[in-house]
Formats: structure tokens, sequence, C-alpha cells
């Protein structure tokens, strides 16, 4: 009988989420992956949060929360410590992750947390857990790469050199609906182009120092693409209280200004409305669309 393994579609399940589910359905095993962030599960996940935790965290919760209604055997929740090709350091938050899970809501199912030290494909980082499925060496190195083959290859191609809005920030908001209010939606309601990037090809920043969060150096190189994507404006999305994310903002602000582009803030927490954040949208579209005509 198949083990029944639940994934959150929250936090890092952007963007790897697809790699992990192809992973344990590679080891025998039945995913059951959350549906999208709803009112609802901000609102549970926000309940069982310990002080000091932001939206994203919140979220997640919420998701392991829904989760545990749907009688799964355990909880994936991998503990990443590196991400990217130069393996830096993800958020502090994300290596504690499993045990926040574990204390804000113990009733929860039993929680898999492969440590991930490498970079996210290394097998190296999966071996204990494969042996719970009766997987180990070669073919849990090959049910591996296969999976990452696969996540590859699925992944959304290049945007177009065409004139839009750069989004950067942390895939868990720039990609969640429910947290960043349909952002995506309205940048195309308003007639341009969302040019959001995947925080995992920021394999390749050319900042001067060594970046020591992973988010930074991501945000970095999509800056660095903007030259060749035509970025009519710049908009970072942050969650309140975010510590990488304060450094990170201040480069981004600085490196949009030298480039002569428009850039906006926007900081996210479950008490945000979204008129406030819908008028303050318009506002920056509007000042975008008077500048280019000059």
């Amino acid at each position: 009988m198949k083990l029944r393994i639940g994934l959150p579609r929250a936090y890092h399940y952007y963007p790897y989420g697809p790699f992990w589910e192809e992973l344990l359905k590679g080891w025998g095993a039945e995913v059951i992956v959350s549906g999208a962030t709803t009112r609802r599960m901000l609102e549970e996940g926000a309940e069982r949060a310990p002080e000091g935790a932001c939206l994203p965290l919140k979220a997640f919760l919420g998701h392991a929360i829904e989760l545990g209604r749907e009688k799964v055997d355990y909880l994936f929740i991998p503990r990443l410590i590196r991400e990217g090709s130069r393996e830096r350091f993800c958020c502090p938050k994300s290596a504690g992750l499993p045990e926040l899970v574990k204390t804000s809501v113990p009733e929860l199912p039993p929680i898999l947390a492969p440590t991930v030290e490498r970079a996210v494909e290394a097998p190296e980082n999966y071996r204990s857990t494969a042996c719970l499925f009766g997987v180990s060496g070669e073919k849990a190195r090959r049910a591996c790469s296969r999976a990452w083959r696969n996540y590859q290859s699925g992944r959304r191609p290049e945007e177009a050199a065409r004139p839009g809005i750069g989004i950067l920030g942390h895939p868990y908001l720039t990609e969640d609906a429910e947290l960043n209010f349909h952002l995506k939606q309205l940048i195309e309601q308003a007639g341009l182009t969302c040019l959001c990037g995947d925080e995992a090809d920021a394999a390749e920043s050319i900042y001067p120092k060594t970046m020591f969060w992973h988010s930074g150096e991501a945000a970095n190189a999509r800056l660095e693409r903007s030259r060749q994507e035509n970025w009519k404006g710049c908009i970072f999305l942050t969650a309140v209280g975010c510590g990488p994310d304060s450094c990170t903002e201040l480069y981004c602000r600085r490196a949009a200004q030298r480039r002569d582009i428009p850039y906006m803030q926007l900081s996210l927490d479950e008490e945000s409305g979204s008129a406030g954040f819908e008028t303050r949208l318009e506002a920056f579209l509007d000042m975008i669309e008077r500048r280019s005509i000059g």
C-alpha cells in the first residue's frame, strides 16, 4: 500500500514543489498537494503561528492544517539551508520550518524533513528520507536525477524582450495570488506584461560582492536581466518583518535608480487590505504611463 505524503503548496513549494512531487512519486508515494491558498488557510495559520511569524509562514501553517484533514501518513517539509547553484543561504526560518510546524500544530501527522545543505537537486539531501520508502543507493540517485530533469523541462521558457513590469521577491509571494492580491492579473488588466522571473534561475548574479542570501542574489540576477527585458517599472514584493529582504530591498532600490527604472516596494501581511494595495498599484502604473508619454 502506497504511503500518502502531504506536500503543502506554500513557501518553498514555489519553485521546487513540482520537483519534490515528482521525486516522491518516483519513490512510490501517493502525493497529496494542498490546494491554492485561501483566506481560511491564512486565518487558521495566523491563529496557530508563533509571535513574529511572517505572512508566508502563516500561510504554510494553514496549508499544513489543511493536509492534516486529508489523513495523509506524513507531511513532506524539507529543511532548506542553502539553495541555488552557488549554494547561498536561505532564510533562517527555512531551517527551522519542520520544528515550527510540529510545535505550532502538534496534532499533525509525522513530518519528513530532509536537510538540504547543497543544491536542491543533490541526491545526498534525500538519502535518509528515501530509505523510508525502501529506496536506497543507485535507485534513489536515479529517481532524484529523473525528477530534476522533468522539473527543468517543465519550467516556463524565458520571457521575450518586451516592455513590462518586473516583479522581484520570493517566489512564494510572487506566485501565490492570494498573498499578493492577484498582482499579475491586475498588471495584465492594465495592459502591461508581468515579467516575473523564477528565483531558481538566479545562478549567475554579477553583483561584485558575495551575497549571503540566495534571495538577494536572485533579485540581483533579475535586475541584470532588466537590460534585455525592457522593464518599464519594478515592483519589489516583501513580507512584513522579512529579515533577508531588509538587506536585499535597499540594494534593489538603488540598482533600479541607477538604471532609471521606476520602483515601488509593496509590503504584505495578513492584515493588508486589497483596496489600499490596488490604489498604490494603480498610482504607480499611472505614473509609468505618463512617463512613457513624455
